[in-house]
């Protein structure tokens, strides 16, 4: 097994751990720019936001093809016959903030810094809704966004993982083979299977121990360290 010359990373609990998920937040601080808000009106715009988001999602996990938040605002807020005076990076930006609560994942800065020792380039490649400005937004004010060459979110590209060609996407920006990146991610179906499916070594950082149920062809690591340990041990390609 040879070492790596990049590394990918997946972003949502694999560089940043999310938690308290809650889309009437960032709704409420979109309403401050709107002078008719009431009540009523954010519980009417919540539920249709949950109306969409659930319809929406399902055909994205059939079709691989990805919304972005700006158009699934746009259409939220136009059935509501509601303007906002913002632009819609904005918008998206202000339900960003105030949706979630995020930290930096446990081992990540040590990892990054082998990683820098080791010459190993890193970049990013996310399922996200969110545009790639707004994740690297989110990086920055967690301070970790320098290192990373590039940050490509689905949002901009149309498609998702495990789609291939989203990870041809991030080869042709590193101008490297598959066979000479790894994919770091949390989830087998679309971390896992989309680096099988692209050539790239799959890394699932399986905090939880949980089962490789479908046999995917991946290493398995539970935290940063293991991962330090695994690149470690490789032969210099």
């Amino acid at each position: 097994m040879n070492k790596p010359k990049a590394i990918l990373f997946d972003l949502g609990d694999t560089i940043i751990q999310y938690s308290d998920f809650n889309p009437s937040r960032g709704n409420k601080e979109l309403l401050k720019y709107y002078k008719n808000n009431n009540s009523e009106l954010e519980e009417e715009i919540n539920l249709l936001g949950l109306e969409l988001s659930k319809s929406m999602n399902l055909r994205r996990d059939e079709t691989n093809l990805e919304y972005t938040c700006q158009n699934f605002q746009r259409l939220l807020f136009a059935l509501m016959n509601v303007e906002l005076d913002l632009t819609p990076l904005e918008m998206e930006q202000i339900f960003n903030k105030h949706a979630y609560t995020r930290i930096i994942m446990p081992g990540l800065i040590a990892f990054l810094d082998f990683l820098k020792r080791e010459e190993i380039r890193i970049a990013v490649l996310s399922n996200s809704s969110f545009s790639g400005e707004v994740l690297e937004g989110e990086m920055k004010v967690l301070s970790i966004r320098e290192p990373f060459e590039f940050v490509v979110s689905t949002a901009d590209y149309c498609l998702r993982k495990p789609d291939p060609r989203i990870f041809k996407v991030c080869l042709n920006k590193l101008n490297l083979n598959s066979d000479e990146v790894w994919y770091v991610g949390n989830k087998l179906e679309y971390d896992v299977l989309g680096a099988n499916n692209a050539g790239m070594q799959a890394i699932w950082l399986n905090r939880f121990n949980e089962e490789n149920s479908f046999g995917y062809d991946c290493k398995i690591v539970r935290n940063y360290m293991e991962l330090e340990t695994l690149i470690s041990s490789c032969d210099i390609s």
